[in-house]
């Protein structure tokens, strides 16, 4: 085979195997990332411990709003925290960060707060017209009897390209919080993202 011709194919299958890669790939960036040197004092597994009802998100590019996103991200937290500690409970009302921080306080029947808050989220037919999925969550960790901030992330996520359909944002939501909360409460348990589709439409609030 002439030397040239060969040289372009390989040239042509590198470029398209670098594709298929990168296409069929979900990116996450850690935007902040911050725990203080008081959480690895505390041990949340034995903690009363409560998560917000997240408040639905808005696309940046046109400003859609997502009724479920706030349930799906809300769910997807308290499953994935019950791993950790089987007792953490799900507010069933949709309250600011300040709203439930000053309700948790007068009700004195939690300990602790995981508060998630959706900056973007954009759901796309990115079969059709390439245009990928993309969420952007910020999520704090609450001493609500002293209102301090133990740890918090923020991290945004961008969906593959090269999709035969079906994927959606609350897809790309497991496998961050799994590795948040393993940091969080200091163990190392195996935890398979793909267990936890996070899609669940109805709200599993128990407080």
């Amino acid at each position: 085979m002439n030397p040239i011709v060969y040289l372009g194919k390989m040239t042509f299958m590198c470029v398209i195997c670098l594709l298929a890669f990168t296409g069929c790939s979900t990116t996450l960036e850690t935007v902040h990332s911050d725990m203080s040197a008081e959480l690895k004092s505390v041990d949340l597994q034995k903690t009363r411990l409560v998560v917000n009802n997240a408040t639905p998100g808005r696309a940046d590019s046109n400003g859609t709003l997502y009724e479920l996103s706030g349930i799906y991200l809300s769910n997807c937290i308290k499953d994935i925290v019950s791993n950790f500690n089987p007792s953490v409970k799900l507010m069933q009302q949709e309250l600011t960060e300040d709203e439930t921080l000053r309700k948790l306080k007068e009700n004195k029947d939690v300990d602790y707060l995981i508060f998630a808050k959706i900056n973007n989220w954009e759901d796309h037919a990115t079969e059709w017209n390439g245009v990928p999925d993309r969420i952007n969550i910020n999520i704090k960790l609450y001493e609500i009897a002293t209102d301090k901030v133990l740890a918090q992330e923020h991290f945004k996520s961008t969906s593959k390209w090269a999709t035969l359909g079906g994927d959606h944002p609350q897809d790309m939501l497991a496998q961050p919080l799994s590795d948040i909360f393993k940091k969080w409460f200091g163990k190392d348990i195996a935890i398979n993202p793909e267990d936890y589709p996070c899609e669940t439409k109805i709200l599993k609030s128990d407080y």
